[in-house]
């Protein structure tokens, strides 16, 4: 019996996924009907011997899309192959190449469907992520810019470090013919709930990478402002004790198993 309907996933270590802290991101953003990765902890066995608990996290397919309750689309995301080519190959890639990055960085078809069986949609979705990467569009205009503005409130306010471009997703919507934005990798420390300098959204204060990012987002005012009200919205102390009550009894739960096996 499969653990859930998906013929791709991954398995990662707990601690690769900030342990508890990615169960909870991706729980939080399925309750604000957010695309959500399901996780299961599974006891992973490698030749009959034990290797510990692994997070099971669903892959980009249709059945992703599907368990997300959206229609039949692609997904695309930035390909990483050329920073990472840049990185091995020029010694100065942190001066000459990663400042332009971002801006350059070509797309590719992620998941969802087979891209080739809808050829319009993906041509369609590459459109309108380059028309933000050169600046010619605001991601209000591109995309579902309040869900966006969401997920970035929640990975600032539970104490994300980065804001990663390269990990980014977006699913092109064939009804609206906008994107929505997939998040994962939360990259938080239990340790320190202190959130990368980028939830800012200054420029000037975040890391090189982010940069040309950051100057996109903070240039558009309808997504400022969306932010900004969703950051007040998810530190109250109301919403985040209905949100922990809610889900006390998994979380806790979890959390068990994760320090049994830690």
């Amino acid at each position: 019996t499969p653990i859930f309907s998906n013929k791709e996933f991954s398995l990662q270590a707990p601690r690769a996924r900030s342990g508890i802290n990615e169960y909870i991101f991706q729980e939080l953003l399925k309750q604000e009907n957010l695309f959500s990765h399901r996780m299961k902890l599974v006891n992973l066995f490698l030749n009959n011997q034990s290797l510990g608990n692994y997070f099971l996290i669903d892959g980009y397919t249709k059945y992703f899309i599907e368990a997300n309750k959206r229609r039949e689309s692609v997904i695309l995301a930035y390909d990483k192959k050329p920073i990472v080519k840049s990185s091995i190959y020029n010694p100065n890639w942190e001066e000459t190449y990663l400042p332009k990055a971002f801006n350059i960085a070509p797309l590719e078809a992620a998941g969802g469907t087979k891209p080739s069986t809808l050829p319009g949609l993906k041509n369609q979705g590459f459109e309108l992520l380059s028309l933000f990467q050169r600046g010619d569009k605001y991601i209000s205009e591109i995309s579902h810019y309040k869900d966006f503005a969401k997920i970035l409130a929640i990975r600032a306010l539970m104490g994300s470090k980065e804001l990663d471009w390269r990990d980014m997703k977006f699913y092109i919507n064939p009804i609206t013919s906008k994107l929505e934005l997939i998040s994962r990798e939360i990259h938080t420390s239990k340790n320190d709930i202190n959130p990368g300098s980028w939830w800012m959204l200054d420029p000037t204060k975040t890391h090189e990478d982010y940069k040309q990012l950051i100057k996109l987002l903070r240039k558009d005012e309808l997504f400022v402002k969306e932010y900004i009200k969703y950051l007040y919205k998810f530190s109250d102390y109301e919403f985040i004790n209905n949100f922990l009550k809610k889900n006390e009894v998994k979380f806790n739960n979890l959390e068990k198993k994760l320090s049994y096996f830690s």
